[in-house]
């Protein structure tokens, strides 16, 4: 493969790798990103008109301004092709509106509705979530992470049942706890207890990990809404 230094050798010229490194300095410094084929033209030029240095950098400015020129063709509707290209990845992604993020049971807003929230400024989001970084000497205790990720996450009690019946001839909601669910979650059963007592007046618990809902007024709808 031939070098930059090889396709711009010019016999009666010896300091073609002067030039070549002049030109990229010159470019580097204008912080300028083009081509291969515009910097060997611009070596070219330099080495047969022999530039001084201003004429070298007004003439790397100049190609600059008429390359980003080019970008887009006089009279071409670049209001609409600006419209298009924020509009059009914006329809699509609300395909993907709610999305899996890699975490068990996490799912994030995506697509167009996250678009809303971020340009509205909006207070309250769908799926508000936390980046919380650990200290060196609890990083990597899973134990105490989980533990302080269940004390900031929300539990309820469909998510640590194992069985649940509605019994419309006794007018009741009977709920199984499921103990590996609750040890999983690193949840406390006498805190659990104690909240359900607190939010349901009428409930018996006949075994550890049995409960047993009843409405204040007995009947099919009062029931229903219990269970809901």
């Amino acid at each position: 493969m031939k070098t930059l230094e090889d396709e711009l050798s010019i016999e009666e010229y010896d300091y073609v790798p002067e030039a070549i490194s002049k030109v990229l300095d010159v470019i580097i410094k204008n912080e300028i990103k083009f081509p291969p084929s515009y910097i060997k033209d611009l070596v070219r030029v330099y080495i047969k008109r022999e530039l001084t240095d201003d004429e070298l950098n007004e003439l790397v400015l100049k190609v600059d301004e008429a390359y980003e020129r080019a970008y887009i063709e006089a009279g071409e509707a670049v209001g609409t092709v600006a419209a298009q290209s924020v509009g059009e990845p914006g329809t699509q992604m609300t395909m993907r509106t709610f999305h899996y993020a890699g975490v068990a049971e996490l799912n994030v807003t995506l697509g167009l509705p996250r678009l809303i929230e971020i340009v509205d400024a909006r207070k309250k989001i769908s799926t508000p979530t936390m980046d919380i970084y650990f200290e060196e000497e609890y990083k990597n205790d899973e134990e105490f992470v989980r533990k302080l990720a269940n004390k900031i996450g929300k539990s309820t009690i469909n998510d640590i049942l194992s069985d649940f019946n509605l019994d419309y001839g006794g007018m009741q909601v009977i709920v199984t706890l499921d103990e590996r669910k609750i040890q999983d979650r690193r949840l406390d059963y006498d805190s659990i207890i104690a909240q359900v007592e607190k939010i349901f007046k009428k409930v018996e618990i006949e075994d550890d990990y049995k409960l047993t809902f009843r409405p204040r007024n007995p009947t099919i709808r009062e029931i229903r809404l219990l269970a809901d």
